[in-house]
């Protein structure tokens, strides 16, 4: 995938906190520890576990500690392979602090990435052939407090049950899952099934060519904390499926594309229409050859919010790396594309591309 591009996070500065000491250790694999295990062992609250390229066959528990796991050149070098053996990485309540995952391709996992309690973020990673152990077989979400962005899915495989997806949130979690591709997953991407308690937001997605895309129980007849916008749907078995939905269904579920599901909406009268939410074609750069960027001429450009909220946690980039938030129909009024990709035009000068001096509309330097 040409347009993908982690070094803008695989090295960024670290700002922690680290109790009882001045400063945060670094611990390198394998250059200090030969295994990224021994490494996670060895770090305390704040640290960071710096990973060189390479591939590493073992399986990983960060142990309840705030540490930030990270490789050094990103997915593309730096895999994490469990073999088949079990759950390929465990984020637990952490003691204080965040656990971040930052940067490997985690692959062959029964359950690729669990999360249960705690903070956690989940940044820039390649989730792929994984298969369900339990549920959630690229990310198991149980209750806990997470930030999903930028990472590419794929190839994880699951069974039919309620609960089981790529990424499956349960119980009473806060999660943001946002600017993530799905791609040719035979398993549900995103599964919802939380109590009203649970707050998750799926913000600005593309998903195309799984099972199902967006699955959600609605069996608590209260799905106010929930929150679907600007995401791409489309070439999946199912589009949207809400099940139980016994009472009304009253997620906000706005400015969403819907496009060439086989069955694009089942369980609720489908929401195409209202909203802002949309079935028109993407107009991919490429879909044949994995290229889910937006072309020029895509209706999903600068797509405006159609139902008044507070603001949303977008993040400042999308996930090839450009600004999350840009001027893409080119009149003077930045808006957010659907998707997980956002078209950004380009300054050329003697007719060369020009990056200099450029500045996101949200204020971050691409």
């Amino acid at each position: 995938m040409p347009w993908m591009t982690l070094a803008r996070t695989a090295l960024l500065a670290i700002i922690a906190l680290c109790p009882g000491r001045s400063v945060c250790a670094t611990l390198r694999v394998p250059l200090e520890f030969r295994s990224i295990q021994s490494a996670v062992n060895a770090a305390a609250t704040g640290d960071v576990v710096l990973v060189a390229p390479g591939i590493y066959l073992e399986r990983i528990d960060f142990a309840g500690k705030g540490i930030t796991l990270r490789s050094t050149d990103g997915a593309d070098t730096t895999t994490i392979d469990a073999r088949a053996s079990g759950i390929a990485i465990r984020i637990s309540a952490n003691n204080g602090g965040e656990s971040v995952l930052e940067g490997f391709t985690v692959q062959n996992g029964r359950n690729g990435i669990e999360s249960f309690g705690g903070r956690s973020v989940i940044r820039g990673n390649r989730i792929r052939d994984n298969s369900q152990g339990g549920v959630g077989a690229g990310i198991l979400c149980n209750g806990c407090t997470a930030l999903v962005e930028r990472n590419v899915f794929s190839g994880n495989s699951c069974d039919g049950q309620f609960i089981s997806g790529v990424i499956s949130v349960l119980n009473s979690a806060t999660i943001e899952i946002r600017s993530n591709l799905f791609v040719n997953n035979p398993c549900r991407a995103i599964n919802i099934t939380t109590p009203t308690s649970a707050r998750p937001t799926i913000l600005g997605n593309t998903i195309v060519g799984n099972a199902g895309g967006l699955y959600i129980d609605a069996r608590t007849g209260d799905n106010t904390n929930q929150i679907f916008r600007h995401n791409l749907v489309a070439f999946n078995n199912i589009g949207l499926d809400v099940v139980f939905a016994s009472t009304q269904f009253n997620a906000l579920f706005a400015d969403n594309v819907l496009f060439a599901n086989a069955i694009q909406v089942r369980g609720i009268n489908s929401p195409i229409g209202s909203l802002g939410n949309r079935a028109v074609d993407p107009a991919f750069v490429n879909a044949g050859t994995g290229d889910y960027r937006l072309r020029q001429d895509s209706p999903l450009l600068d797509t405006p919010m159609s139902a008044i909220t507070a603001a949303l946690p977008w993040g400042d980039y999308d996930l090839a790396g450009n600004c999350r938030l840009a001027d893409g129909d080119g009149d003077a009024l930045a808006q957010f594309d659907v998707g997980a990709f956002e078209f950004e035009p380009r300054t050329f000068r003697n007719g060369f591309e020009d990056q200099a001096g450029l500045v996101c509309a949200n204020g971050a330097a691409p």
